[in-house]
């Protein structure tokens, strides 16, 4: 897997290193794709 997606699945998905190396590129793209599809609180905009 490219060495971006996997920097990625770590520090910003929080996924393990030890896991992250486990994965399959397919695996990883779906967990990449999960982790960018799903809804996150949204910060309020300041007045």
């Amino acid at each position: 897997m490219p060495d971006w997606l996997a920097q990625r699945l770590v520090h910003t998905a929080g996924i393990p290193l030890e896991q992250v190396a486990a994965l399959t590129l397919e695996q990883a793209v779906d967990l990449w794709t999960d982790f960018m599809s799903a809804p996150r609180p949204s910060e309020p905009i300041g007045d």
